[in-house]
Protein backbone atom coordinates (compact mmCIF):
# COMPACT_ATOMS: atom_id res chain seq x y z
CA UNK A 1 0.00 0.00 0.00
CA UNK A 2 2.84 2.51 0.66
CA UNK A 3 4.35 1.84 -2.47
CA UNK A 4 1.25 2.65 -4.36
CA UNK A 5 0.42 5.69 -1.97
CA UNK A 6 3.82 6.69 -2.93
CA UNK A 7 3.65 5.84 -6.77
CA UNK A 8 0.28 8.26 -6.43
CA UNK A 9 1.96 11.57 -5.33
CA UNK A 10 5.04 11.09 -7.04
CA UNK A 11 2.29 11.29 -10.08
CA UNK A 12 0.56 14.17 -8.88
CA UNK A 13 3.72 16.26 -8.13
CA UNK A 14 4.81 15.18 -11.34
CA UNK A 15 1.78 16.54 -12.67
CA UNK A 16 1.75 19.86 -10.81
CA UNK A 17 5.18 20.33 -11.95
CA UNK A 18 4.54 20.08 -15.75
CA UNK A 19 1.13 22.14 -15.15
CA UNK A 20 2.38 25.04 -13.13
CA UNK A 21 5.60 25.72 -15.20
CA UNK A 22 3.48 25.29 -18.97
CA UNK A 23 1.06 27.52 -17.77
CA UNK A 24 3.01 29.93 -16.45
CA UNK A 25 5.51 29.72 -19.84
CA UNK A 26 2.09 30.17 -21.98
CA UNK A 27 1.00 33.32 -20.94
CA UNK A 28 4.68 34.76 -20.55
CA UNK A 29 5.09 34.40 -23.91
CA UNK A 30 1.98 36.66 -24.60
CA UNK A 31 3.31 40.77 -24.90
CA UNK A 32 5.02 42.55 -22.58
CA UNK A 33 5.06 45.77 -20.57
CA UNK A 34 8.19 47.06 -20.57
CA UNK A 35 8.45 48.67 -17.07
CA UNK A 36 7.48 45.49 -15.39
CA UNK A 37 8.14 42.66 -18.02
CA UNK A 38 12.42 43.37 -17.87
CA UNK A 39 12.77 44.60 -14.38
CA UNK A 40 14.79 41.91 -13.38
CA UNK A 41 16.46 40.58 -17.09
CA UNK A 42 18.94 43.40 -17.30
CA UNK A 43 19.98 43.27 -13.38
CA UNK A 44 20.24 39.45 -13.10
CA UNK A 45 22.78 39.74 -15.86
CA UNK A 46 23.98 42.50 -14.19
CA UNK A 47 24.25 40.29 -10.63
CA UNK A 48 26.67 37.74 -12.24
CA UNK A 49 29.35 40.36 -14.16
CA UNK A 50 29.45 42.72 -10.38
CA UNK A 51 27.03 45.15 -10.68
CA UNK A 52 25.21 44.66 -7.83
CA UNK A 53 21.96 46.62 -6.37
CA UNK A 54 22.40 48.95 -3.69
CA UNK A 55 26.38 49.54 -4.67
CA UNK A 56 25.95 50.04 -8.11
CA UNK A 57 22.64 50.83 -9.05
CA UNK A 58 20.16 52.59 -6.76
CA UNK A 59 17.00 50.59 -6.02
CA UNK A 60 14.08 51.18 -3.20
CA UNK A 61 13.31 47.09 -4.11
CA UNK A 62 14.93 43.88 -3.23
CA UNK A 63 17.70 42.03 -4.69
CA UNK A 64 16.41 38.03 -4.51
CA UNK A 65 15.55 38.54 -7.78
CA UNK A 66 18.04 39.65 -9.37
CA UNK A 67 20.06 37.12 -7.18
CA UNK A 68 18.08 34.16 -8.24
CA UNK A 69 17.68 35.45 -12.12
CA UNK A 70 21.65 35.94 -11.99
CA UNK A 71 21.89 32.17 -11.47
CA UNK A 72 19.36 31.05 -13.84
CA UNK A 73 21.05 33.17 -16.23
CA UNK A 74 24.88 31.63 -15.22
CA UNK A 75 24.07 28.14 -15.14
CA UNK A 76 21.32 28.41 -18.08
CA UNK A 77 22.37 30.75 -20.48
CA UNK A 78 20.38 34.38 -21.53
CA UNK A 79 17.30 33.95 -22.54
CA UNK A 80 13.64 34.83 -22.57
CA UNK A 81 13.00 30.90 -21.80
CA UNK A 82 15.40 31.47 -18.80
CA UNK A 83 14.07 34.64 -17.52
CA UNK A 84 10.21 32.44 -17.30
CA UNK A 85 11.95 29.64 -16.02
CA UNK A 86 12.45 31.52 -12.68
CA UNK A 87 9.14 32.62 -12.35
CA UNK A 88 7.58 29.33 -13.60
CA UNK A 89 9.76 27.24 -11.27
CA UNK A 90 8.57 29.39 -8.44
CA UNK A 91 5.02 28.84 -9.37
CA UNK A 92 5.93 25.43 -8.81
CA UNK A 93 7.03 25.38 -5.36
CA UNK A 94 4.11 27.61 -4.60
CA UNK A 95 1.68 24.72 -6.10
CA UNK A 96 4.00 21.62 -4.37
CA UNK A 97 4.40 23.48 -1.12
CA UNK A 98 0.80 23.70 -0.92
CA UNK A 99 0.37 20.57 -1.71
CA UNK A 100 2.48 19.29 0.82
CA UNK A 101 1.09 21.05 3.25
CA UNK A 102 -2.39 20.06 2.59
CA UNK A 103 -1.09 16.43 3.12
CA UNK A 104 0.19 17.26 6.23
CA UNK A 105 -3.57 18.15 7.63
CA UNK A 106 -4.58 15.05 5.92
CA UNK A 107 -6.85 16.60 3.26
CA UNK A 108 -7.61 14.06 0.92
CA UNK A 109 -5.32 13.68 -2.35
CA UNK A 110 -8.20 14.93 -5.09
CA UNK A 111 -8.50 18.00 -3.24
CA UNK A 112 -5.08 18.90 -2.18
CA UNK A 113 -4.31 18.45 -5.84
CA UNK A 114 -7.16 20.41 -6.89
CA UNK A 115 -6.15 23.09 -4.77
CA UNK A 116 -2.91 23.15 -6.01
CA UNK A 117 -3.57 23.36 -9.65
CA UNK A 118 -6.29 26.12 -9.20
CA UNK A 119 -3.50 28.29 -7.52
CA UNK A 120 -0.81 27.51 -9.94
CA UNK A 121 -3.24 29.43 -12.43
CA UNK A 122 -4.08 32.26 -11.04
CA UNK A 123 -0.84 33.14 -8.66
CA UNK A 124 2.09 34.10 -10.83
CA UNK A 125 0.57 33.48 -14.75
CA UNK A 126 -0.95 37.18 -14.23
CA UNK A 127 2.43 38.74 -14.46
CA UNK A 128 4.53 35.68 -15.97
CA UNK A 129 7.63 36.78 -15.76
CA UNK A 130 9.76 37.50 -12.12
CA UNK A 131 7.85 40.31 -10.67
CA UNK A 132 8.70 41.86 -7.16
CA UNK A 133 5.24 41.66 -5.11
CA UNK A 134 4.90 37.84 -6.24
CA UNK A 135 7.52 36.82 -4.74
CA UNK A 136 7.47 38.65 -1.84
CA UNK A 137 3.82 37.34 -1.07
CA UNK A 138 5.25 33.74 -2.11
CA UNK A 139 8.00 34.05 0.15
CA UNK A 140 5.58 35.59 2.65
CA UNK A 141 3.34 32.40 2.30
CA UNK A 142 5.77 29.79 2.75
CA UNK A 143 6.87 31.81 6.30
CA UNK A 144 2.93 31.20 6.73
CA UNK A 145 2.86 27.84 6.13
CA UNK A 146 6.01 27.11 8.32
CA UNK A 147 4.19 28.13 11.45
CA UNK A 148 1.35 26.29 11.02
CA UNK A 149 3.24 23.42 9.67
CA UNK A 150 4.94 23.27 13.38
CA UNK A 151 1.42 24.33 14.85
CA UNK A 152 0.21 21.24 12.77
CA UNK A 153 3.20 18.53 13.82
CA UNK A 154 4.52 19.69 16.57
CA UNK A 155 8.08 19.72 15.14
CA UNK A 156 9.93 22.91 15.97
CA UNK A 157 12.42 22.65 13.17
CA UNK A 158 9.92 24.35 10.63
CA UNK A 159 10.62 27.60 13.03
CA UNK A 160 14.30 27.73 11.60
CA UNK A 161 12.40 28.63 8.13
CA UNK A 162 10.16 31.10 9.03
CA UNK A 163 12.37 34.01 9.83
CA UNK A 164 14.59 32.48 6.38
CA UNK A 165 11.54 32.80 4.02
CA UNK A 166 10.71 36.32 5.90
CA UNK A 167 14.03 37.93 4.60
CA UNK A 168 14.04 36.25 0.79
CA UNK A 169 10.57 37.98 1.20
CA UNK A 170 11.92 41.48 2.63
CA UNK A 171 14.17 41.42 0.35
CA UNK A 172 12.27 40.91 -2.86
CA UNK A 173 9.78 43.84 -1.85
CA UNK A 174 9.38 45.31 1.93
CA UNK A 175 5.65 45.22 0.92
CA UNK A 176 3.33 43.40 1.75
CA UNK A 177 6.10 41.08 3.66
CA UNK A 178 6.33 43.93 6.10
CA UNK A 179 2.44 43.54 7.10
CA UNK A 180 2.26 40.27 6.75
CA UNK A 181 5.11 39.58 9.50
CA UNK A 182 3.09 42.40 11.91
CA UNK A 183 0.38 40.46 11.78
CA UNK A 184 1.48 36.74 11.85
CA UNK A 185 4.05 38.31 14.50
CA UNK A 186 0.81 38.96 17.03
CA UNK A 187 -0.52 35.95 16.57
CA UNK A 188 3.04 34.12 17.23
CA UNK A 189 3.45 36.00 20.35
CA UNK A 190 0.10 35.04 21.27
CA UNK A 191 0.48 31.55 20.75
CA UNK A 192 4.36 31.58 22.75
CA UNK A 193 2.32 33.49 25.85
CA UNK A 194 -0.05 30.28 26.33
CA UNK A 195 2.20 27.55 24.93
CA UNK A 196 5.54 28.93 26.24
CA UNK A 197 8.52 26.79 24.85
CA UNK A 198 12.28 27.71 25.09
CA UNK A 199 13.07 25.46 22.60
CA UNK A 200 10.73 27.04 19.91
CA UNK A 201 12.42 30.32 20.76
CA UNK A 202 15.69 28.92 20.22
CA UNK A 203 14.93 27.63 16.69
CA UNK A 204 13.34 30.90 16.19
CA UNK A 205 16.66 32.67 17.12
CA UNK A 206 18.35 30.04 14.99
CA UNK A 207 16.85 31.05 11.96
CA UNK A 208 17.40 34.54 12.64
CA UNK A 209 20.79 34.43 13.18
CA UNK A 210 21.18 32.43 10.27
CA UNK A 211 19.97 35.09 7.91
CA UNK A 212 21.52 37.93 9.76
CA UNK A 213 25.08 36.26 9.28
CA UNK A 214 23.97 35.64 5.70
CA UNK A 215 23.22 38.76 4.98
CA UNK A 216 26.25 40.69 6.43
CA UNK A 217 28.65 38.05 5.15
CA UNK A 218 27.58 39.10 1.59
CA UNK A 219 27.27 42.52 2.28
CA UNK A 220 30.74 42.50 3.44
CA UNK A 221 32.43 40.54 0.92
CA UNK A 222 30.97 42.70 -1.90
CA UNK A 223 31.71 45.73 -0.14
CA UNK A 224 28.05 46.79 0.13
CA UNK A 225 27.41 49.90 2.30
CA UNK A 226 25.18 49.35 5.06
CA UNK A 227 24.63 53.07 5.34
CA UNK A 228 23.67 52.97 1.10
CA UNK A 229 21.01 50.18 1.44
CA UNK A 230 19.63 51.62 4.73
CA UNK A 231 18.98 54.97 2.93
CA UNK A 232 17.83 53.37 -0.81
CA UNK A 233 15.73 50.22 1.00
CA UNK A 234 14.20 51.82 4.36
CA UNK A 235 14.43 55.79 4.46
CA UNK A 236 13.34 56.52 0.94
CA UNK A 237 10.69 53.82 0.85
CA UNK A 238 9.40 54.77 4.21
CA UNK A 239 8.75 58.37 2.31
CA UNK A 240 6.69 56.43 -0.63
CA UNK A 241 4.68 54.63 2.32
CA UNK A 242 3.78 58.28 4.37
CA UNK A 243 2.79 59.63 0.80
CA UNK A 244 0.33 57.20 0.33
CA UNK A 245 -1.10 56.52 3.87
CA UNK A 246 -1.76 60.29 3.40
CA UNK A 247 -3.58 60.33 0.28
CA UNK A 248 -6.48 58.30 -1.22
CA UNK A 249 -4.79 55.04 -2.07
CA UNK A 250 -6.22 53.71 1.43
CA UNK A 251 -9.10 56.00 2.51
CA UNK A 252 -12.04 56.30 2.70
CA UNK A 253 -12.44 52.83 3.77
CA UNK A 254 -15.89 52.36 1.54
CA UNK A 255 -17.62 49.31 1.62
CA UNK A 256 -17.31 49.07 -2.25
CA UNK A 257 -13.55 49.46 -2.16
CA UNK A 258 -13.05 47.00 0.75
CA UNK A 259 -15.13 44.82 0.47
CA UNK A 260 -16.86 44.34 -3.00
CA UNK A 261 -13.83 44.71 -4.69
CA UNK A 262 -12.37 41.48 -2.58
CA UNK A 263 -15.68 40.08 -2.77
CA UNK A 264 -14.17 36.39 -3.35
CA UNK A 265 -11.47 36.62 -0.97
CA UNK A 266 -13.96 37.41 1.70
CA UNK A 267 -16.12 34.60 0.87
CA UNK A 268 -13.11 32.21 0.47
CA UNK A 269 -13.10 33.10 4.90
CA UNK A 270 -16.30 32.53 5.67
CA UNK A 271 -15.94 28.94 6.38
CA UNK A 272 -13.19 29.84 8.29
CA UNK A 273 -14.52 32.85 10.81
CA UNK A 274 -17.63 30.42 10.91
CA UNK A 275 -15.23 27.85 12.78
CA UNK A 276 -13.45 30.70 14.76
CA UNK A 277 -17.32 31.57 15.76
CA UNK A 278 -17.76 27.83 17.39
CA UNK A 279 -14.32 27.99 18.93
CA UNK A 280 -15.67 31.10 21.09
CA UNK A 281 -17.54 28.59 22.92
CA UNK A 282 -14.26 27.61 24.61
CA UNK A 283 -13.89 30.89 25.66
CA UNK A 284 -10.29 31.01 27.51
CA UNK A 285 -8.89 27.62 26.48
CA UNK A 286 -9.16 28.77 23.05
CA UNK A 287 -5.92 30.32 23.31
CA UNK A 288 -4.56 26.77 24.42
CA UNK A 289 -6.02 25.34 20.84
CA UNK A 290 -3.12 25.38 17.77
CA UNK A 291 -6.13 24.98 15.36
CA UNK A 292 -7.36 29.13 16.49
CA UNK A 293 -3.94 30.49 15.61
CA UNK A 294 -3.83 28.41 12.32
CA UNK A 295 -7.21 30.16 11.50
CA UNK A 296 -6.17 33.58 12.20
CA UNK A 297 -2.86 33.65 10.38
CA UNK A 298 -4.60 32.75 7.45
CA UNK A 299 -7.24 35.38 7.99
CA UNK A 300 -4.94 38.13 9.16
CA UNK A 301 -2.45 37.06 5.81
CA UNK A 302 -5.60 37.81 3.58
CA UNK A 303 -6.31 40.88 4.94
CA UNK A 304 -2.61 42.61 5.22
CA UNK A 305 -3.03 41.61 0.89
CA UNK A 306 -5.78 43.25 0.63
CA UNK A 307 -4.36 46.46 2.67
CA UNK A 308 -1.60 46.29 0.36
CA UNK A 309 -3.35 46.05 -2.51
CA UNK A 310 -5.54 49.25 -1.41
CA UNK A 311 -2.27 51.44 -1.23
CA UNK A 312 -0.42 50.60 -4.31
CA UNK A 313 -1.59 51.02 -8.53
CA UNK A 314 -1.02 47.80 -9.25
CA UNK A 315 -3.08 46.01 -11.55
CA UNK A 316 -5.09 43.31 -8.54
CA UNK A 317 -2.82 40.00 -8.05
CA UNK A 318 -3.64 38.95 -4.40
CA UNK A 319 -6.35 36.55 -6.03
CA UNK A 320 -3.99 33.85 -5.60
CA UNK A 321 -4.34 33.44 -1.75
CA UNK A 322 -8.03 32.24 -2.49
CA UNK A 323 -6.90 28.77 -3.35
CA UNK A 324 -5.08 28.82 -0.29
CA UNK A 325 -8.58 30.15 2.03
CA UNK A 326 -10.67 27.82 0.35
CA UNK A 327 -8.03 24.93 1.66
CA UNK A 328 -7.97 26.16 5.10
CA UNK A 329 -11.71 26.47 4.80
CA UNK A 330 -12.31 23.04 3.86
CA UNK A 331 -10.27 21.35 6.68
CA UNK A 332 -11.98 23.39 8.99
CA UNK A 333 -15.42 23.03 7.99
CA UNK A 334 -15.58 19.87 9.67
CA UNK A 335 -16.10 21.98 12.85
CA UNK A 336 -19.44 22.43 12.16
CA UNK A 337 -22.57 20.68 10.04
CA UNK A 338 -23.24 21.83 6.14
CA UNK A 339 -24.02 19.46 3.95
CA UNK A 340 -22.79 20.72 0.48
CA UNK A 341 -20.24 22.73 2.31
CA UNK A 342 -16.95 20.99 0.09
CA UNK A 343 -18.84 20.96 -2.99
CA UNK A 344 -19.57 24.58 -2.46
CA UNK A 345 -16.06 25.06 -2.01
CA UNK A 346 -14.89 23.16 -5.19
CA UNK A 347 -17.40 25.31 -7.18
CA UNK A 348 -15.76 28.57 -5.74
CA UNK A 349 -12.29 27.20 -6.33
CA UNK A 350 -13.68 26.27 -10.05
CA UNK A 351 -15.71 29.67 -11.14
CA UNK A 352 -12.63 31.54 -9.57
CA UNK A 353 -10.13 30.23 -11.77
CA UNK A 354 -12.24 30.56 -15.01
CA UNK A 355 -13.24 34.05 -14.26
CA UNK A 356 -9.57 35.07 -12.94
CA UNK A 357 -8.59 33.67 -16.72
CA UNK A 358 -10.71 35.51 -19.15
CA UNK A 359 -10.90 38.32 -16.89
CA UNK A 360 -6.83 38.74 -16.21
CA UNK A 361 -4.97 35.81 -17.77
CA UNK A 362 -6.37 36.05 -21.30
CA UNK A 363 -6.36 39.37 -22.31
CA UNK A 364 -2.92 39.80 -19.99
CA UNK A 365 -4.73 42.47 -18.24
CA UNK A 366 -2.08 42.47 -15.84
CA UNK A 367 0.57 43.91 -18.37
CA UNK A 368 -2.02 46.79 -19.65
CA UNK A 369 -3.17 45.03 -22.54
CA UNK A 370 -6.75 44.57 -21.64
CA UNK A 371 -7.97 46.56 -24.69
CA UNK A 372 -5.12 45.35 -27.22
CA UNK A 373 -5.94 43.08 -30.32
CA UNK A 374 -3.03 40.04 -29.33
CA UNK A 375 -3.13 38.98 -32.25
CA UNK A 376 -1.30 41.93 -33.94
CA UNK A 377 1.67 40.08 -31.64
CA UNK A 378 4.97 40.03 -33.75
CA UNK A 379 7.67 36.90 -32.85
CA UNK A 380 10.18 39.01 -31.06
CA UNK A 381 13.32 36.96 -32.47
CA UNK A 382 12.93 39.32 -34.82
CA UNK A 383 14.29 41.99 -32.24
CA UNK A 384 16.90 39.08 -31.19
CA UNK A 385 17.28 35.15 -31.38
CA UNK A 386 17.00 35.08 -27.41
CA UNK A 387 13.58 35.97 -27.64
CA UNK A 388 12.26 33.79 -30.15
CA UNK A 389 8.97 32.41 -29.51
CA UNK A 390 7.85 35.69 -27.53
CA UNK A 391 4.78 37.32 -29.29
CA UNK A 392 5.81 41.27 -29.12
CA UNK A 393 3.07 43.17 -28.52
CA UNK A 394 3.39 46.04 -25.98
CA UNK A 395 0.28 49.14 -24.73
CA UNK A 396 2.59 52.25 -26.68
CA UNK A 397 2.34 50.48 -29.99
CA UNK A 398 -0.44 48.45 -29.50
CA UNK A 399 -1.41 49.05 -33.21
CA UNK A 400 1.32 48.28 -35.06
CA UNK A 401 4.55 46.57 -32.53
CA UNK A 402 6.48 45.93 -35.97
CA UNK A 403 7.43 49.56 -36.04
CA UNK A 404 8.74 49.22 -32.70
CA UNK A 405 10.45 46.37 -33.23
CA UNK A 406 12.02 48.09 -36.11
CA UNK A 407 13.15 50.96 -33.76
CA UNK A 408 14.36 48.85 -31.11
CA UNK A 409 16.82 46.76 -34.04
CA UNK A 410 18.05 50.33 -34.86
CA UNK A 411 18.71 51.00 -31.47
CA UNK A 412 20.55 47.28 -31.26
CA UNK A 413 22.93 48.71 -34.06
CA UNK A 414 23.70 52.08 -32.69
CA UNK A 415 24.16 50.05 -28.98
CA UNK A 416 26.20 47.33 -30.59
CA UNK A 417 29.07 49.45 -31.91
CA UNK A 418 28.93 51.33 -28.90
CA UNK A 419 32.36 50.54 -27.05
CA UNK A 420 32.53 53.64 -24.24
CA UNK A 421 31.51 53.23 -20.48
CA UNK A 422 28.13 54.34 -21.09
CA UNK A 423 24.78 54.73 -18.41
CA UNK A 424 21.51 53.92 -20.02
CA UNK A 425 18.32 54.77 -18.94
CA UNK A 426 15.15 52.35 -20.47
CA UNK A 427 11.90 50.36 -19.76
CA UNK A 428 13.67 47.97 -22.29
CA UNK A 429 16.40 46.75 -19.74
CA UNK A 430 17.45 43.86 -22.13
CA UNK A 431 20.28 45.66 -23.95
CA UNK A 432 23.40 44.78 -21.69
CA UNK A 433 22.56 41.47 -21.29
CA UNK A 434 21.15 40.85 -24.91
CA UNK A 435 24.37 42.73 -26.11
CA UNK A 436 26.67 41.02 -23.56
CA UNK A 437 27.91 44.30 -22.62
CA UNK A 438 29.26 44.74 -19.58
CA UNK A 439 30.48 48.90 -20.45
CA UNK A 440 25.95 49.67 -19.65
CA UNK A 441 25.83 50.80 -16.98
CA UNK A 442 22.87 51.72 -14.97
CA UNK A 443 21.64 54.30 -12.32
CA UNK A 444 18.55 52.55 -10.88
CA UNK A 445 16.34 49.05 -11.51
CA UNK A 446 13.57 51.21 -12.55
CA UNK A 447 13.12 55.11 -14.43
CA UNK A 448 9.53 55.63 -13.66
CA UNK A 449 10.29 59.72 -11.91
CA UNK A 450 7.36 59.71 -9.72
CA UNK A 451 9.12 59.57 -6.06
CA UNK A 452 8.29 55.86 -6.09
CA UNK A 453 11.57 54.80 -7.69
CA UNK A 454 13.54 57.90 -7.31
CA UNK A 455 13.59 60.66 -5.09
CA UNK A 456 12.48 63.89 -6.96
CA UNK A 457 14.37 67.25 -7.51
CA UNK A 458 13.72 69.24 -3.78
CA UNK A 459 12.26 66.12 -2.45
CA UNK A 460 14.16 63.85 0.93
CA UNK A 461 17.17 62.12 -0.14
CA UNK A 462 17.67 63.45 -3.42
CA UNK A 463 20.84 64.40 -2.27
CA UNK A 464 21.59 60.99 -1.59
CA UNK A 465 20.87 59.99 -4.95
CA UNK A 466 22.33 62.48 -6.19
CA UNK A 467 25.87 61.83 -4.55
CA UNK A 468 25.53 58.15 -5.35
CA UNK A 469 24.64 58.78 -9.19
CA UNK A 470 27.68 61.24 -9.38
CA UNK A 471 30.13 58.84 -7.50
CA UNK A 472 29.35 56.34 -9.87
CA UNK A 473 29.94 58.30 -12.92
CA UNK A 474 33.26 59.56 -11.43
CA UNK A 475 34.42 55.68 -10.60
CA UNK A 476 33.50 54.48 -14.43
CA UNK A 477 34.43 57.57 -16.03
CA UNK A 478 31.38 58.15 -17.63
CA UNK A 479 30.47 60.81 -19.89
CA UNK A 480 27.55 59.60 -22.51
CA UNK A 481 23.83 58.70 -21.06
CA UNK A 482 21.68 57.02 -23.39
CA UNK A 483 17.84 57.80 -22.68
CA UNK A 484 15.92 55.11 -24.94
CA UNK A 485 11.59 55.16 -25.34
CA UNK A 486 9.22 57.61 -24.91
CA UNK A 487 8.03 57.54 -21.72
CA UNK A 488 11.93 58.09 -19.95
CA UNK A 489 11.31 61.70 -18.17
CA UNK A 490 13.76 63.56 -19.18
CA UNK A 491 13.85 65.54 -16.06
CA UNK A 492 15.66 62.49 -14.35
CA UNK A 493 18.91 63.83 -15.73
CA UNK A 494 18.07 67.43 -16.20
CA UNK A 495 17.34 67.43 -12.33
CA UNK A 496 20.75 66.44 -11.57
CA UNK A 497 22.88 67.73 -13.94
CA UNK A 498 21.26 70.99 -14.77
CA UNK A 499 19.62 71.07 -18.41
CA UNK A 500 21.96 73.90 -19.66
CA UNK A 501 25.20 71.57 -19.57
CA UNK A 502 23.70 68.68 -21.19
CA UNK A 503 24.63 68.17 -25.17
CA UNK A 504 22.80 66.15 -27.42
CA UNK A 505 24.65 64.44 -29.57
CA UNK A 506 22.06 61.76 -31.67
CA UNK A 507 17.95 62.25 -31.12
CA UNK A 508 15.37 60.43 -33.11
CA UNK A 509 11.56 59.80 -31.86
CA UNK A 510 12.76 56.94 -29.34
CA UNK A 511 16.19 57.57 -28.41
CA UNK A 512 18.61 60.70 -27.02
CA UNK A 513 22.19 60.30 -26.09
CA UNK A 514 23.47 63.25 -24.18
CA UNK A 515 27.41 64.34 -23.60
CA UNK A 516 27.41 65.03 -19.68
CA UNK A 517 31.62 66.01 -20.03
CA UNK A 518 30.74 69.64 -19.74
CA UNK A 519 28.89 69.36 -16.49
CA UNK A 520 30.98 70.25 -13.74
CA UNK A 521 28.34 70.28 -10.85
CA UNK A 522 29.56 66.59 -10.36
Amino acid sequence: MSIIKNYKHFLLVLIIFLFSTSVNFYYGLIGVFPLDSFLSFDTGYKFINGELPFRDFWTPFGFTLDLFQGLIFKLFGVSWYNYLFHSSLLNFFLALSTFYVLNKFNVKLTYSFFFSLILSVISYPVSATPFLDHHSVIFSLFMMYCFILHLKTDKNFYLIFAPIFFSLAFLSKQTPSAYILVCLSIVGIFYLIFNFSIIKILNLFLGTIIVLILFFLYFFINDISLISFWYQYVLFPLTIGDIRLNSDFLFPLEFNRVVTRFKIIHLSLVPILISIFFDLRQKFKIFYDKDFYIKFSVILFSYSLIFHQLLTLNQKYIFMIIPVNLAFSYIFSKDFKFKYINKFLLFIGLATVIYYKISYLDNRKFMELEDVNLNNAENAKTIHPNFQSLKWITPEYKNNPSLEIKKLRDIFTILNSENRNVIILTHYQFFSALLNKKNFFTLSKTYTYDSISLPKKNEKYFLNYKQFVFSKIKRNKINIIYIIGTDINSLIINDLFGKDCLKILKENEILKQYDISKCQNY
